[in-house]
């Protein structure tokens, strides 16, 4: 049998601080790579280059969660095309909404104090939404991947 880890509330605090961090640094840098690729997709194919790019974009924002929350929490969360296609597009819709006050406080006050306490508070948010996403999509423990019709 199984057993479970508890962690201390400071614990779960640090582990949602580094699943932000992570998933921000993390993201940056592929968003950097994709940006060359959409690019190069919309040259070649104009509005198909942009949905195809865009489709890549949330494949990488869920293959990256999954792989955050797997590593950080030990959720499973199935890595298949919907399934990471479905977790990206949500999260970004999700991150959108969260980050939206913070580029206007970032706006509103700007300077490199305001830009860490947003950070800061942000990695936070992104490591929390991370996590309960991933728990919404996690696979069921002895799931049979066949499917009986009866």
């Amino acid at each position: 049998m199984e057993e479970e880890v508890r962690y201390s509330s400071a614990g779960h605090l640090l582990r949602y601080l580094i699943h932000g961090v992570a998933f921000s640094i993390l993201l940056t840098l592929m968003v950097i790579a994709w940006a060359f690729l959409l690019a190069m997709l919309m040259i070649a194919g104009h509005l198909i280059g942009l949905i195809i790019g865009l489709v890549l974009l949330f494949i990488i924002i869920g293959g990256l969660n999954t792989y955050l929350a797997d590593v950080l929490w030990g959720i499973k969360v199935k890595y298949d095309f919907k399934t990471l296609l479905f977790h990206g597009m949500l999260l970004f819709l999700i991150l959108l909404f969260i980050h939206l006050p913070a580029y206007l406080v970032i706006n509103a006050i700007p300077g490199i104090v305001t830009s860490i306490v947003i950070f800061v508070i942000a990695a936070f948010a992104d490591g929390f939404m991370g996590k309960a996403l991933a728990l919404g999509l996690e696979e069921e423990v002895g799931e049979d991947e066949s499917t009986d019709y009866d």
